[in-house]
């Protein structure tokens, strides 16, 4: 599964016209999702995500239904899991 297909179940919208501090982490065996710098969705996984050699697209809509109707501030993508620590200290910075 890719992290969006992982995280297409959470349901939870954030719609109040504030800028929010998102962190998706897959650490080889769970995911976490961290809003705000709390951890709002933890799954179990086998692995991690498929990958693919296509581009990578930030702000399209879960089904390419299309663009997300919002800003994305600032963007980061780590080639490791981040610590519970640095999402806290990512967090505090902005």
């Amino acid at each position: 599964d890719s992290i969006k297909e992982r995280f297409n179940n959470y349901t939870t919208l954030i719609n109040d016209n504030n800028l929010h501090h998102v962190v998706a982490i897959n650490n080889g065996s769970s995911d976490f999702l961290y809003i705000d710098n709390v951890n709002v969705k933890v799954n179990n996984t086998q692995g991690n995500p498929t990958y693919s050699t296509g581009p990578l697209i930030l702000g399209q809509r879960v089904g390419n239904t299309g663009p997300f109707p919002g800003v994305i501030d600032q963007f980061r993508f780590y080639n490791r899991a981040l610590t519970v620590a640095e999402v806290a200290q990512l967090y505090n910075e902005q």
